[in-house]
């Protein structure tokens, strides 16, 4: 599963992870994700999973669909404005996406 959050929101800053758990005795994806619960539902998650995946466009990039990855993107947005990671690949995008076709990276 492809999850968006930055880190955890430990207890000190109001989440609900333990402030002193060791991240590296959490020996799987499943132990980490019952200790630090993503804070997407899965919805949002499934949405964000699809919009990556159209702007990667597959193993070899050559399915990749810039523009349709971007409204993909920004409806995620809608549901969750403000997500950190969704806003950073969206703001990427556009930056490239305004470049010369031939300097593109």
């Amino acid at each position: 599963d492809l999850y968006t959050f930055d880190e955890p929101s430990m207890r000190s800053r109001g989440g609900t992870v333990p402030d002193d758990i060791d991240f590296s005795s959490l020996q799987s994806s499943r132990a980490f994700f019952e200790v630090a619960a993503p804070s997407t539902d899965s919805e949002f998650r499934r949405d964000f999973a699809r919009a990556i995946s159209v702007y990667l466009g597959g193993p070899d990039g050559s399915r990749a669909n810039w523009p349709s990855a971007m409204d993909r993107l920004r409806a995620c947005l809608r549901k969750r404005p403000g997500d950190g990671p969704t806003l950073a690949i969206l703001r990427y995008m556009e930056g490239e996406m305004a470049k010369p076709l031939e300097s593109r990276g």
